[in-house]
């Protein structure tokens, strides 16, 4: 999980990133059935004194999901997930269910950058995770 910090003062992390099945509770998985929903889910968080003031500014964030197909199937915009750091936050969730309708192999990316309405991206703060693969695959029970 690789963040990138442009901003001394303060660690930023990646925790996981992992797809669930669509259900409360829902365990990992890695196998679904095409156009099946299912959750992308990034889990991240900070430390230090700058991070501190940046969850006091209630900094906005915003999570990017996508899946490359591997061999002859498509990329795929998996769709956003928008969020609030909050004083204490701990590890933060950007949970989104999504589908991908083709058969294949998909290897699973997520990116998170952090922002403030109308004064646009806080610069030298990225994250981002490409090491989640999942198969669509019409039998995989």
């Amino acid at each position: 999980m690789t963040t990138q910090i442009g901003v001394p003062g303060f660690d930023f992390e990646i925790v996981s990133f992992d797809a669930l099945e669509d259900a409360p509770d829902g365990g990992a998985m890695n196998i679904v059935d095409p156009g099946e929903s299912f959750q992308m889910r990034l889990r991240f968080t900070g430390s230090g004194a700058m991070w501190t003031n940046l969850e006091k500014l209630e900094l906005h964030y915003h999570v990017r999901y996508y899946a490359d197909g591997i061999g002859i199937t498509d990329e795929i915009n998996l769709g956003e997930f928008f969020g609030n750091l909050t004083l204490g936050g701990g590890i933060y969730e950007a949970t989104k269910a999504v589908s991908i309708a083709n058969p294949g192999v998909y290897k699973c990316a997520a990116t998170i950058y952090f922002f403030t309405p109308g004064h646009g991206q806080f610069t030298g703060l990225l994250g981002f995770s490409d090491d989640l693969v999942v198969m669509v695959h019409p039998h995989e029970e």
